[in-house]
């Protein structure tokens, strides 16, 4: 399966695939008729009906750059092909931070995990850190009890800021053939 990297206007990287990306095109047509790359042929006679997103010129639906500013146009599409068969055995949302972290060099901080905050150790057995699971199960929580709940807290925050890295570490370990190419 081919994914597609979508970037979005404020600069956020996303790994789609086909599904995904027609729905995503279609909303955006929605939203902004004729700039979606599927409708380029359509024709649009009130050249009025689209402006510059940085300095709010009017501009031609055909245009790639802004005459005033300069400003990029076009939405932003490129093929992966050499990543494209890269952890299909994930779900999207974990197929997106695997790339992210892969492409990246592991430089990448990663999104918040919700699981890996509500769930603590639940998520970390599901996931199979099994040692950070029995960290947290004989360490953290029993202190818990004599901090009033903080060290369960501060677990919990580490975890949602660290979940998707972690994961991304043990299923690095589970598969070394992709990462030692």
């Amino acid at each position: 399966m081919a994914l597609t990297r979508m970037t979005t206007e404020n600069g956020e990287i996303y790994f789609v695939d086909s599904k995904t990306r027609e729905r995503v095109v279609t909303e955006l047509d929605t939203l902004h008729p004729g700039k979606s790359p599927e409708n380029n042929d359509q024709t649009n006679d009130d050249a009025n009906d689209f402006s510059c997103s940085e300095c709010g010129a009017d501009v031609q639906k055909d245009d790639i750059k802004c005459p005033k500013c300069g400003a990029d146009l076009t939405i932003t599409e490129t093929e992966i092909s050499e990543n494209s068969d890269l952890f299909n055995d994930q779900e999207e949302y974990y197929r997106n931070e695997f790339l992210q972290f892969y492409e990246s060099k592991e430089k990448y901080p990663g999104k918040w995990n919700w699981a890996a905050f509500f769930f603590t150790w639940i998520w970390a057995f599901m996931k199979g850190a099994w040692g950070i699971g029995l960290l947290i199960l004989i360490f953290a929580y029993p202190l818990s009890v004599f901090t009033f709940g903080l060290a369960g807290l501060i677990v919990a925050i580490v975890m949602g800021f660290k979940g998707n890295k972690i994961y991304y570490n043990v299923y690095k370990r589970a598969h070394p053939e992709i990462f030692n190419k």
